[in-house]
C-alpha cells in the first residue's frame, strides 16, 4: 500500500491515514478536553525568532504524532524541524530536532511520507545562494523518529532541479520525482526508485517528457497519485502549440514505477479551447477509477438594458474521469460551476480540491468569487464517480460564524461517510485570518448548521495560514497550522477525541520560541 507525501494532490483514502467522522457542535468549541498542554508553554514571541511555517502532520500506526515543519530566520538560517507526541499531542518533544543542520543551505518543497512499519521519511530541495546549484536531500528514520539517517542522502542534483514528489510503499519501495530544466524552458519530470528502503536509489533517472514536440514549457503544474496496487498516476498540463492554450495529458505506471506507458493518455477534450486548461488535480479510487479536475476559461456574452453586448470570462471547474486505470477517457467533460447566463461579473473558481473514497463517491469543493471578491465555498457531490453531481452545490459560507471571504479549503472523508470541509476566512480585524471547519455525517448530503473556528481568538495574523489536518481511525481528529509568513509564532496544533464534537480549549505551541 503506497503512503503519498503530503505535499502532494489526489489524496486517496487507501493510501493515507484518513480522517476520521466529525461531528461538529453549532458555533461552539463545547466541553474542553482534559489536557492541551505543551512541555514548553508560550505565547506570542519576538520578531527576531525564527519564523516557524510549513507544518506536516503524519499519525503513525502505533498513534504516534510527527511533527514537520520549516523554521526560517530570513537572510541566515533555514532548518527543517521534527517534533512527535506519544500521547495525541498533548505533549511533545522538549525540543525539536533538527533534519537539516546546515542551516545556511536554503531548504524547500519538503515533502513526509511513513510506510506501514513505521519507517520515516523526508525529502527537501537544498539550495547553495552562492553558487546557484540545487541538490534533492532524504533522510530517513527507522525506529519511528527517534534516531535519523546523518548525513541526508543525495538523490539528485541540478541547477534547474524542482521541488520533490516522494511515494513510499510497503515493500521498500521509496519513488521520488521532481521537475529539471530552466524555468522559462522546456521542463521534464524525472523519476527514480529505491527497492532498499531508501538505501541506494537507481543510477539513471525515468525521463517523462512532454507530449507535443512544439510545447514551449514542457510538463506544468504536475501531480502524483497512487492506488495501492503498483499503478502510479503523472497528470500535467502542457502548453500547445498556440501560445496561451494548453491541454491535459496523464502518463501511468503499472509496475511501481518500473515502466512507463510509451504515448501519454490525452485526458482533456481533443479539441483546442481558446484560452486552454489549468492546474490540474488527480484522485484515484479502488478497481481502476481515476478523476482528474482542472481549471477552464469559458467565455459568455452579457448584454446590458441599454448598452452594447459585452464578453466575460468566466475560470470554471471541470471533472473527467476514466473507470479503466486511466487508458481512456470521455471526450466530453463535467463542468461543476452552474452560472448564470447574465451574471455582469465574470466568475472566478479558486482553490478547487477534490476527494474519492471507496464507495464511489466523489467530493469537489472551491470557492467561487464574482469578479475579484471571494463569496462562496462551494461542496459538490458525485455518487456514481462524476458521471452526475448535486445541483445546486452547498454553499458552506453561509455556516461560518464570521462571514468573512472564504479562502483555502481542504476537503477529507472516511469511510463510514463522514466529509468535513477545514477552510480559512480574512476577517476584518481584530479577528483577522481564521481556521474554521464543518462537517457532514450522511456522505456531504446534510452539514451543521454552525461551522467551528478552531483558531484561537488572539490568532489574528494579517497573511494565509499553511495548516493540515488527519485522523486515528478511533475518530480522533488532528489540525495543525502556522501563523503564515512573518509571523515569527510557533506552529498550532489541536485535537478533538469525539469525531469533532469537542476541541482543546486552546491550541497547544509547538516549536522554538
Amino acid at each position: 500500500m503506497f503512503v503519498r507525501a503530503l505535499r502532494s494532490y489526489g489524496v486517496l483514502p487507501i493510501m493515507i491515514v484518513a480522517l476520521a467522522a466529525c461531528a461538529l457542535q453549532d458555533g461552539t468549541r463545547g466541553a474542553p478536553i482534559t489536557g492541551g498542554r505543551a512541555i514548553s508553554e508560550g505565547s506570542q514571541t519576538a520578531a527576531d525568532s525564527p519564523d516557524q511555517i510549513g507544518p506536516q502532520l503524519i499519525v503513525g500506526r502505533d498513534g504516534t504524532l510527527h511533527l514537520f515543519w520549516t523554521a526560517v530566520s530570513w537572510g541566515s538560517s533555514w532548518e527543517i524541524l521534527y517534533s512527535r507526541s506519544e500521547d495525541q499531542g498533548t505533549t511533545w518533544l522538549q525540543s525539536p530536532v533538527s533534519l537539516k543542520p546546515d542551516t545556511e543551505t536554503v531548504a524547500a518543497g519538503v515533502a513526509a511520507a511513513t510506510d506501514s512499519k513505521g519507517r520515516l521519511y523526508v525529502i527537501w530541495r537544498q539550495g547553495d545562494q552562492a553558487t546557484k546549484s540545487h541538490r534533492l536531500m532524504l533522510t530517513r528514520s527507522a525506529d519511528g523518529g527517534k534516531s535519523w539517517s546523518v548525513p541526508a542522502k543525495e538523490i539528485a542534483s541540478s541547477p534547474t532541479i524542482g521541488f520533490p514528489y516522494l511515494l513510499v510503499d510497503d515493500d521498500g519501495g521509496i519513488h521520488v520525482a521532481w521537475l529539471e530544466g530552466p524555468v522559462r524552458g522546456r521542463r521534464h519530470l524525472a523519476f527514480t526508485t529505491s527497492r532498499d528502503f531508501g538505501e541506494t536509489f537507481a543510477r539513471e533517472p525515468i525521463r517523462l517528457e512532454a507530449t507535443d514536440p512544439a510545447s514551449q514549457s514542457g510538463l506544468i503544474n504536475v501531480r502524483i497519485a497512487s492506488d495501492g496496487t503498483g499503478r502510479i498516476y503523472v497528470v500535467w498540463e502542457e502548453d500547445v502549440k498556440r501560445r496561451g492554450a494548453s491541454t491535459i495529458y496523464l502518463n501511468r505506471s503499472v509496475d511501481h514505477g518500473r515502466t512507463w506507458a510509451e504515448k501519454p493518455i490525452l485526458v482533456s477534450p481533443p479539441e483546442e479551447t481558446r484560452f486552454g486548461l489549468h492546474s490540474p488535480q488527480i484522485i484515484v479510487a479502488p478497481d481502476g477509477r481515476v478523476a482528474v479536475m482542472w481549471e477552464q476559461f469559458d467565455e459568455r456574452t452579457v448584454t446590458p438594458k441599454d448598452g452594447q453586448p459585452q464578453n466575460r470570462i468566466d475560470r470554471v471547474l471541470v471533472v473527467n474521469r476514466s473507470f479503466d486505470g486511466g487508458q481512456s477517457w470521455p471526450v466530453k467533460p463535467i463542468r461543476l460551476n452552474t452560472i448564470n447566463p447574465s451574471a455582469w461579473e465574470a466568475v472566478e473558481s479558486l482553490h478547487g480540491r477534490l476527494s474519492a473514497d471507496q464507495q464511489g463517491n466523489l467530493y469537489a469543493v472551491w470557492v467561487e468569487a464574482d469578479g475579484q471578491t471571494p463569496q462562496r465555498l462551494l461542496l459538490s457531490r458525485s455518487t456514481d464517480f462524476g458521471s452526475t453531481w448535486d445541483s445546486p452545490p452547498v454553499q458552506l459560507q453561509r455556516t461560518s460564524p464570521l462571514g468573512a471571504p472564504p479562502f483555502a479549503p481542504v476537503i477529507r472523508h472516511d469511510e463510514r461517510g463522514y466529509v468535513w470541509v477545514l477552510w480559512q476566512e480574512h476577517a476584518p480585524q481584530p479577528d483577522g485570518w481564521q481556521i474554521l471547519i464543518n462537517g457532514s455525517e450522511d456522505r456531504g448530503e446534510t452539514w451543521r448548521r454552525r461551522a467551528v473556528r478552531l483558531t484561537d481568538p488572539t490568532d489574528r495574523f494579517g497573511t494565509i495560514r499553511s495548516s493540515v489536518f488527519r485522523v486515528e481511525g478511533d475518530g480522533t481528529l488532528f489540525v495543525a497550522w502556522d501563523e503564515g509568513r512573518r509571523a515569527y509564532q510557533r506552529i498550532a496544533f489541536t485535537r478533538s477525541a469525539d469525531t469533532g464534537r469537542t476541541w482543546l480549549p486552546q491550541p497547544v505551541r509547538i516549536g522554538r520560541p
